[in-house]
């Protein structure tokens, strides 16, 4: 059975065409009484089903799981709600020879951080889902991870955010933008403690 159907609307008007110029089907085979029963009940089974939901989009990125270079390479755990910031850290954790992690906020960050162990996590301290500041105080009340190093990486430059992040003992406090030289020194400055 060929089943053909035109979506009319006849309070639209047609602005220079008319539809039947617009598409032009023909219907050649004959459909009995009973296939259009069946079709009709079709679409009414069709109309009761619950629209599957579109799936969740993924935020976070692991790759890179072995170092470029340096087959010792310590790892690196960037959160950021930024992907642009997150490549840019990313590209200069490989070519520094270390592994790289990406999450785009503390409620999938600190999961990683705790699965991996990472040398050195870098955070941005505004993120949608788990602010920076909530994620530092997460991980600093937890023993394991009370002296890893740690850079705010953040367009906040407000004294007493960075007072307060000093307080949680965060090792550096980089303002953005930062040029990649000068982002490689910080990073690798922490690595090498």
């Amino acid at each position: 059975i060929e089943v053909f159907f035109i979506d009319w609307h006849p309070h639209v008007r047609a602005k220079e065409e008319p539809i039947a110029q617009i598409a032009e089907v023909e219907q050649k085979t004959e459909i009995d009484a009973e296939a259009y029963d069946s079709i009709e009940d079709l679409f009414k089974e069709s109309a009761r089903e619950e629209p599957t939901p579109a799936p969740a989009p993924e935020r976070t990125r692991v790759y890179n799981t072995e170092a470029k270079g340096d087959p010792d390479g310590k790892s690196v755990i960037v959160i950021d709600d930024s992907a642009m910031i997150r490549k840019i850290v990313s590209d200069v954790v490989i070519k520094l020879g270390h592994n790289i992690i990406e999450a785009s906020d503390g409620l999938i960050g600190i999961p990683l951080v705790k699965s991996h162990k990472p040398d050195l996590i870098i955070l941005d301290l505004a993120m949608a889902e788990m602010g920076g500041m909530e994620t530092l105080k997460e991980l600093r009340s937890d023993p394991d991870f009370k002296t890893t190093p740690i850079i705010m990486l953040t367009t906040e430059a407000s004294q007493r955010v960075i007072r307060e992040a000093m307080t949680w003992r965060v090792n550096d406090y980089i303002v953005k933008p930062i040029g990649s030289k000068k982002l490689r020194e910080r990073i690798a400055a922490q690595l090498d403690r």
